[in-house]
């Protein structure tokens, strides 16, 4: 035993660099077996390790913060002269609906500013279908802490139901004044074959200028 201590001791770089928990476990020195268990389970990160940790990191980074960002577009009419802008943002989270329309189904909300057709705060859902009437219905609406807020709404005249239209000017901008500084809002909406659903989203940071 004497000349397997003499050994360690000789070579520990050696005998370290190779070793496993089992083989650990064998030697009766106590501090050479405390530190042998460390050689093997808190081996420090190599530097390509720490680089594609990090790699890793920022990119997990910079996903989140585009799942959590405003969308800006704009689309010119090149025949009149004229230029539509948008902006648009999907629900932090997603409902589960029933056949035929299995799995996720979020709501992306867009502010929309046409060249021709004027202001809109429109719902898109992504599956299935707003349980609402071409005449209107209301959704509830709540900005960060404040109190409950009835909107009407309506669906869209072309008779899709996957849409749905903010009614009234003035709600509108009500709508996107208090939407300019809240950091989170829940929306509930009516979904066929499924009842209200709440939908939330994380809204602050949004720049818009065009009504």
């Amino acid at each position: 035993m004497k000349k397997l201590l003499v050994g360690l001791c000789l070579f520990p770089s050696i005998a370290f660099s190779t070793e496993t928990g089992e083989s650990c476990a064998k030697i009766e020195d106590s501090a050479k077996r405390l530190e042998c268990y460390d050689s093997v389970f808190l081996k420090s990160p190599s530097q390509s390790e720490k680089e594609l940790q990090q790699k890793l990191d920022d990119e997990l980074a910079k996903l989140k913060a585009e799942l959590a960002s405003w969308r800006y577009r704009e689309s010119k009419d090149e025949m009149r002269n004229k230029t539509s802008y948008f902006a648009s943002k999907a629900s932090d989270n997603t409902i589960e609906l029933s056949f035929p329309y299995q799995g996720g189904s979020s709501i992306t909300l867009v502010l929309r500013k046409h060249s021709e057709y004027g202001n809109d705060v429109m719902f898109n859902l992504s599956k299935g279908q707003f349980s609402c009437r071409i005449d209107g219905c209301n959704i509830s609406v709540k900005f960060d802490d404040e109190n409950i807020e009835k909107y009407a709404v309506s669906e869209s005249e072309s008779g899709s139901n996957d849409v749905l239209f903010l009614s009234g000017k003035k709600s509108m901008k009500k709508f996107v004044d208090k939407l300019k500084s809240a950091k989170k809002m829940v929306i509930e909406f009516p979904i066929y074959d499924y009842g209200r659903a709440q939908f939330t989203f994380t809204t602050q940071g949004l720049e818009w200028k065009h009504f």
